[in-house]
Order: C-alpha cells, then structure tokens, then sequence
C-alpha cells in the first residue's frame, strides 16, 4: 500500500514537471514569435516606404519621358 501511495506521487510529480516543461518551451516560443512578427512588421514598413519612392520616381520618368516626346514632334508654327 505504501508503494502505490509512492508510485502515484512520483508520477504526479513526473506529470507535473512534464506540463510546466511545456508550458515554459509555449511561452518562450510565443515570446519568439513575437519578436519576429515585429521584426516582420518593421521590414515591411521599410520596403513600402522604399516602393512608394520608386513608383515616385517612375512618374517623374515617365514624365520626362512624355514631355521629351512631345518635344521632338515637328512643329509647324517653327518656321527654319
């Protein structure tokens, strides 16, 4: 009687030590994927902010290059 007494304390103990073990590995890991979702967050905020400044300098381009069309067109008031 008094073994099953011992057998059952030492796997309530084993069972104990088995779900703070995962609990602490659960909360390390969501500790980590927070970090890199912020990481995440951040890097995109930087690469948005560098595509508007390119989809800026395509129109600038894109300007220019209309405007230097334009330009060349033979104009009939130019009298040489």
């Amino acid at each position: 009687m008094d073994y099953t007494l011992v057998i059952s304390g030492i796997i309530l103990l084993i069972v104990t030590f088995i779900i703070v073990s995962f609990w602490l590995q659960n909360r390390r890991y969501s500790s980590l994927h927070i970090q890199k979702v912020a990481s995440l967050k951040y890097s995109i905020k930087v690469e948005r902010g560098q595509i508007e400044k390119r989809q800026e300098a395509l129109k600038a381009y894109n300007f220019l290059k209309y405007n230097l069309s334009n330009s060349l067109i033979p104009q009939s008031e130019v009298k040489l």
